[in-house]
């Protein structure tokens, strides 16, 4: 099941979920909206001839404020976010599935009703 916006401030009210900080804006009518952290590890392209599971991979260790990441690129980053779920939480999977209920606040998002691909529209958001 996938819980609405009113039950997501509930279980955040209750400390059921923690996510700090947050800000209002961020709680969709589904979902709550991470943002991007400071810290980054990027694969260490020079030590190594090709990708391989079998041993451990070498990484380049940085912070930026602000970053491109490039097409074809692999990058690992932290959320400004930090996140406590119940023991046993997946957070990382694609779900169809209905709300509990409806939405207090539907989305009216920036990409709503697009037909084609759109030019990034970050630049509208609060932050």
């Amino acid at each position: 099941m996938i819980v609405s916006d009113q039950t997501l401030k509930k279980l955040l009210l209750e400390g059921a979920i923690v996510i700090e900080p947050l800000e209002d804006h961020q709680i969709q009518p589904a979902s709550i909206v991470l943002r991007l952290g400071n810290h980054f590890l990027k694969v260490d392209e020079n030590r190594m001839e090709a990708i391989s599971f079998d041993r451990e991979l070498e990484y380049i260790e940085f912070k930026r404020e602000e970053i491109i990441i490039p097409p074809h690129s692999f990058l690992l980053a932290v959320t400004r976010e930090y996140i406590r779920l119940p023991s046993g939480r997946r957070i990382c999977q694609i779900v169809f599935a209905l709300m509990d209920g409806p939405a207090a606040s539907p989305y009216k998002g920036k990409y709503q009703n697009q037909r084609e691909a759109v030019g990034s529209r970050i630049f509208l958001d609060q932050d």
